[in-house]
């Protein structure tokens, strides 16, 4: 030990339940009073705010900049219904799940459930390479898929053409 008198003076006796008595108050107290980190991968850290780094979009000028005043931009449509698909997925699965752990249920009813279980973990892939054009033209390149590239392509115009049409006068 390195000092054995200032040792006996911070541990002898009941001092040692004192230092325990701190720790454990300390570790009850700390976890219940901060924020928990998590991990952002942008920055590679664990953290505080899991915001930090991501691009902040600005709510308050895309609402009311809208056109014809609903809250969701035609542009962001397919994203929220691609999050609306699997959250109401997860959503119905977890609840039954919840469900048959206190209660009798069918058999074919748990098999039902096991299946969208599985399903939900599957689907993400079908749903973002359907709705998502970014990610289903780089499924196209990495699988050098050129014959049926047709068949999910989009036929709308893009938005600045739209908004670039919208903003020039109309010939007289």
């Amino acid at each position: 030990m390195y000092n054995p008198k200032l040792i006996h003076t911070f541990f002898d006796g009941f001092r040692t339940n004192i230092w325990i008595i701190v720790a454990l108050l300390h570790g009850i107290i700390v976890p219940l009073t901060t924020d928990a980190l998590t991990f952002n991968p942008i920055l590679g850290a664990w953290l505080f705010s899991p915001h930090v780094g991501y691009p902040q979009p600005d709510y308050k000028k895309k609402c009311s900049n809208n056109l014809n005043g609903s809250a969701i931009s035609l542009a962001d449509a397919p994203i929220f219904f691609q999050v609306l698909i699997l959250s109401l997925l997860n959503f119905f699965v977890a609840t039954v799940y919840c469900y048959l752990q206190s209660f009798p249920i069918p058999v074919i009813v748990m098999k039902i459930t096991h299946m969208g279980w599985l399903c939900n973990h599957g689907l993400p892939s079908i749903v973002n390479i359907s709705l998502n054009a970014t990610i289903r033209k780089e499924v196209f390149k990495v699988l050098k898929i050129t014959k049926y590239r047709y068949l999910f392509t989009s036929s709308t115009a893009p938005m600045q053409s739209i908004t670039a049409n919208m903003s020039t006068p109309a010939p007289a």
